[in-house]
């Protein structure tokens, strides 16, 4: 006789020692450790929900900060920001070098 597991929620992820999460918006994500020509910069992480990313005024990046992921655009002070996550960003060079590996693998 078969017995169905009761499925557990998986636990959160852990933040790295000496790494704090900004748990405020508009909270600055400082560079932990400069870019590089291999890697993307590391900077503090953002609590649940929010991302590192810049704030823009026209095509002038005005400030990196933690903003709420799911918005592209914010006013402060009657000014209206875009804004764009530095993590999407990852996700997607990230992709194509897999991408680009696959296509290579098979050619």
């Amino acid at each position: 006789m078969s017995v169905p597991k009761v499925r557990k929620a998986p636990a959160p992820p852990k933040v790295p020692e000496g790494v704090e999460m900004l748990d405020n918006t508009d909270a600055e994500c400082k560079v932990l450790t400069p870019a590089t020509d291999d890697e993307l910069a590391v900077r503090e992480k953002c609590s649940f929900g929010n991302c590192c990313g810049s704030s823009m005024l026209g095509e002038e990046v005005v400030k990196e900060t933690c903003r709420d992921s799911t918005k592209t655009e914010f006013i402060d002070d009657e000014t209206t920001y875009t804004f764009s996550c530095y993590e999407d960003a990852r996700r997607f060079v990230m992709s194509l070098s897999a991408i680009a590996v696959s296509v290579a693998f098979y050619v």
